[in-house]
């Protein structure tokens, strides 16, 4: 079986409220599973396209808000296996997701996609339980920890 590297890059986006700090997640069907999952922001890295630069357009095109990136928080490597798409060949994908700590400026000018179906602003504990990998739980702790030492 062939192996392929893909690098994505994505946001833990956060928001300063009276009540405390909220990080913004989203609830999607998985395209590989079409299982339900709870997610942060992220997506594929175009060619020539510095990570930050993907990021920021991921957190854009997926949830509809602009953002300013303020820290890496960085990265997890998993691998699964992919049949073949238009885009790229099948078999085994080693995958590689770097974050950012990002800061929620408002709305984006442009519209977003539907790869999300409905965005949540959650405390740090209640995103930590609802979302469904613990890789992403570890990226909301590490922006938690980072935002109440700044």
């Amino acid at each position: 079986m062939d192996t392929h590297e893909m690098i994505a890059a994505g946001g833990v986006v956060y928001r300063r409220t009276a009540s405390g700090i909220e990080y913004l997640v989203g609830e999607q069907i998985d395209w590989r599973t079409r299982d339900r999952n709870v997610r942060l922001p992220k997506g594929h890295v175009d060619p020539g396209e510095a990570l930050e630069q993907a990021a920021l357009r991921e957190v854009a095109e997926e949830t509809g808000r602009s953002a300013r990136i303020e820290a890496h928080l960085g990265e997890h490597r998993y691998s699964f296996v992919a049949p073949p798409r238009r885009a790229r060949p099948g078999g085994r994908i080693e995958k590689i997701v770097v974050f950012f700590l990002m800061e929620d400026l408002g709305p984006s000018p442009d519209p977003r996609d539907d790869e999300m179906e409905r965005l949540l602003w959650l405390d740090a504990d209640t995103a930590c339980a609802r979302l469904s990998f613990e890789n992403e739980q570890a990226m909301i702790r590490r922006a938690q920890e980072q935002l109440e030492s700044a």
